[in-house]
């Protein structure tokens, strides 16, 4: 039996633009060295292939969104209680590409138009996420996602192989 093709090599694509100069926000841990580094590590729209073809790198359209998904992210609900040193221990950095980039646009009911289960963005499990990175990595997507935050906003997903292209530190 052959795995049939993902929805995105064939669906209709909606894509959004994030203009060049625009600004977008990512915060990380102080410990790491290159802001505008990116891993192959697992997360909902990674690549899981045993040799990764690209990493995801990702930014928030506003500092409270990338605040959000980046310290507080899943958390308990009710009082969140961060320490001095907790905080401290991230850094924020303004990232502006220096050319448009055009990201399948993942917000409101655009993935259910494209074919993309609805799961993908927002499931527990990674999978579909994942799968669906890989089909709009090997299409004609463009650089990445625009997916809505599970807070208040959106983030960019953006693809990379060896090094961000396109963005500069603001």
């Amino acid at each position: 039996m052959t795995r049939s093709s993902h929805p995105l090599a064939s669906a209709p694509l909606t894509l959004a633009q994030a203009p060049a100069d625009g600004v977008w926000h990512y915060i990380s841990l102080d410990r790491f060295p290159d802001p505008l580094a990116f891993d192959f590590g697992s997360s909902r729209f990674s690549d899981p292939r045993k040799s990764p073809r690209f990493g995801v790198y990702y930014v928030g359209q506003t500092f409270e969104v990338a605040f959000l998904d980046t310290i507080v992210r899943n958390g308990n609900p009710g009082p969140l209680i961060l320490s001095a040193a907790h905080l401290n221990a991230y850094v924020r950095f303004p990232v502006t590409p220096t050319s448009a980039l055009n990201l399948l646009d993942f917000r409101g009911g655009n993935p259910v138009a494209m074919g993309v289960p609805t799961n993908a963005i927002r499931a527990n499990s990674h999978r579909l996420g994942q799968r669906a990175s890989c089909a709009a990595y090997g299409s004609r997507s463009g650089s990445g996602w625009h997916a809505p935050s599970g807070w208040a906003g959106a983030i960019a997903v953006i693809f990379g192989k060896v090094e961000l292209p396109h963005a500069t530190l603001a």
